[in-house]
């Protein structure tokens, strides 16, 4: 039965996470829109399949894509309270971008202070920065 989708996940019973792609393989997917709700699926499967911090950051953030910022929050309160995690850049990067889509400036401009002094790469710096100054 042909895919529904513009990716080819093949069959995911049969297929180890470690052989295949969390993305799986495009199918010449519109490059200017992104399938949200099927890569949100995917790392939720992912997530069932392979736990880790790194996969539950970015199930959080597709979701927040697919389904809207507001869940986003929700999802990483749990990440956000690990101490392992604490300096991990990607997490309060993607923290802030939920909050600032949400609404919330004050959360936002923390979560972009804190990734912004975790940051070591001057390109990421300065996008986070312009971020922070557009709220």
């Amino acid at each position: 039965m042909p895919s529904s989708t513009p990716y080819d996940c093949g069959d995911r019973a049969r297929t180890s996470s470690r052989r295949r792609s969390p993305l799986c393989t495009s199918k010449g997917a519109d490059t200017g829109v992104t399938d949200w709700p099927q890569i949100a699926h995917v790392y939720g499967v992912l997530a069932g399949m392979a736990p880790s911090p790194v996969v539950a950051l970015n199930h959080a953030a597709a979701v927040g894509f697919a389904a809207g910022p507001e869940l986003g929050p929700e999802m990483l309160a749990p990440l956000l309270g690990q101490r392992a995690l604490a300096r991990y850049q990607p997490l309060h990067a993607t923290h802030a971008d939920l909050l600032r889509r949400t609404g919330d400036a004050a959360g936002a401009a923390e979560a972009y202070r804190r990734a912004i002094a975790l940051t070591t790469n001057e390109v990421e710096r300065a996008e986070l920065r312009r971020r922070l100054h557009s709220l």
